[in-house]
């Protein structure tokens, strides 16, 4: 896990022409992947302690807006933390490596909840994008929630709302909270 902006417009940019239906889902098929998504929450916990910090998460949601600005991006492609994982090549779909981008925000006046996004792009050696997975969590008076989930594929995008999510008591880690 690295601290520095990072943009992800050329991964979203391959989505645009992905079949936009959405369906909600209340199935258990997507576990696997929120227990990755969070392993990627409490690697930037362990490696950025005060990451959550409200000076911090303030500090971020600032560089965040004028990087966004400067460069044209809209703030949902641009994240303040990164992690990249390579893996042997799997002979099936050739994916060659999982892209994650952690975005923490606040309203810049300080007040209101800190918004958690950890997203997931899996692509092939190549740089294909297969699917991007989203993980939207709250963080509000020390207390952290589950928003949603979303999974998308070329065949459409999944939502998974945040009672689903909860029903699967995958801890939080509010030990580093």
């Amino acid at each position: 896990m690295r601290e520095r902006i990072v943009n992800f417009a050329n991964k979203e940019n391959q989505l645009i022409n992905w079949i936009p239906w959405v369906r909600c889902r209340t199935s258990s098929d997507f576990e696997k992947e929120l227990e990755i998504l969070l392993g990627q929450f409490n690697l930037l916990l362990e490696k950025y302690p005060d990451a959550l910090e409200k000076e911090t998460v303030l500090k971020k949601t600032k560089a965040l807006l004028e990087y966004a600005k400067k460069r044209g991006f809209t703030l949902s492609n641009c994240y303040s933390y990164s992690n990249t994982e390579k893996i042997p090549i799997k002979r099936i779909l050739d994916i060659g490596k999982y892209s994650y981008g952690i975005r923490t925000l606040i309203d810049t006046s300080g007040f209101g909840p800190i918004t958690i996004t950890i997203t997931e792009y899996t692509s092939t050696v190549s740089n294909y994008i297969v699917d991007k997975d989203q993980l939207n969590l709250e963080l509000y008076a020390g207390k952290l929630q589950y928003l949603n989930m979303i999974h998308r594929e070329s065949t459409g995008t999944f939502v998974y709302d945040g009672d689903v999510l909860s029903s699967f008591k995958p801890n939080i880690l509010t030990k580093h909270l």
